[in-house]
């Protein structure tokens, strides 16, 4: 796997008059959820991220994506030659047709600048029919434990995603390579499924788990109704330190969302718990968390609703927080 410095995101320092507790957090929150800020500072990301992609292209930097098209879901989604995952091993032959590199897949890593909090994190596109091995061969090379999607297989009558494990407990699927097995199956929320799964790659390594978490209720293009069960999912995955591999369809607007809100409760833990200090103002500024993963994966956070939904969902975490601080006398 090659991984290219991420893009340097504002500094984050401490102000004395803005501490970080729950309660200016919140604060700092509603101050942005102004609709006419929240739009200007989505335009104004686009814009930057425009900008990145077109000097990318310019410089052929989508090169290796433009050379495996029958391995991109969209032909506009694609992730920069110098910041993708690349697979250890060439996967079975015949399976995704005739392409230039056989070790690339749609994914793109996402970690943070140094001194941040790990992200250890992975965005990708839904696989493919053709490239559901490949899918399970990175998560196998890249040792990640926990897998998330946040798209159904058929939305609107438009498949988003190929199935690539089995739903019920005690089935096997194999792709080339790849075997995985549904070891167990729980409900973890309203339309959160959790499946426990065992991965096999070739005949010898013994099987590997892998947590597999289904958020079923989030429209495409669009933002859930409560932040509710992203918030427990985010809840579950935050202080997990081992790599995460979240998909949607293509792998940028509900990904980054999830991405984004991750990353930002991560940081808030560890400023409301004095292990990284922060002030209120940076762990509010979710417009240079955007810009970083855009810097990483573009077209993160796709739409102005899911924009705003990130802020709402992050108010709605520090407001938990701030009622059990209230709650313990704090």
């Amino acid at each position: 796997m090659h991984v290219a410095p991420p893009h340097p995101e504002r500094t984050q320092g401490t102000h004395a008059c803005d501490p970080a507790t729950p309660q200016a957090l919140v604060a700092r929150l509603a101050a942005k959820l102004s609709p006419k800020l929240l739009e200007a500072e989505f335009l104004a990301l686009g814009e930057e991220d425009a900008a990145a992609v077109a000097a990318a292209a310019a410089a052929g930097g989508f090169s290796a994506a433009t050379g495996c098209m029958e391995r991109n879901r969209y032909s506009d989604v694609l992730p920069f030659d110098d910041h993708r995952i690349r697979l250890r091993r060439e996967p079975s032959p015949g399976g995704a047709g005739a392409v230039s590199d056989p070790l690339y897949i749609n994914a793109s890593p996402l970690e943070g600048a140094p001194g941040d909090v790990p992200w250890h994190l992975t965005l990708a596109q839904a696989p493919l029919r053709s490239t559901r091995e490949h899918f399970w061969q990175m998560v196998f090379e890249c040792q990640h434990t926990h897998v998330v999607s946040l798209t159904n297989p058929v939305e609107n009558g438009v498949i988003k995603s190929s199935t690539y494990l089995a739903e019920e407990a005690g089935w096997k699927r194999r792709f080339g390579g790849m075997a995985v097995k549904t070891e167990g199956v729980s409900e973890a929320h309203a339309k959160l499924w959790l499946r426990r799964l065992s991965l096999r790659g070739g005949v010898g390594p013994l099987p590997r788990p892998v947590w597999h978490w289904h958020y079923a209720a989030w429209p495409d293009h669009g933002v859930p109704a409560s932040p509710e069960a992203l918030l427990r999912l985010v809840g579950e995955l935050a202080p997990v330190q081992t790599p995460i591999l979240a998909h949607c369809s293509a792998g940028i607007g509900r990904s980054g969302v999830f991405a984004v809100l991750l990353v930002a409760v991560r940081r808030a833990e560890a400023a409301l718990s004095g292990a990284r200090p922060a002030s209120a103002e940076d762990l509010a500024d979710l417009r240079g968390l955007v810009a970083a993963c855009r810097a990483q994966r573009a077209g993160c956070v796709q739409t102005l609703a899911q924009y705003a939904f990130v802020h709402t969902a992050l108010k709605r975490w520090a407001g938990e927080r701030l009622g059990e601080a209230e709650d313990q006398g704090a």
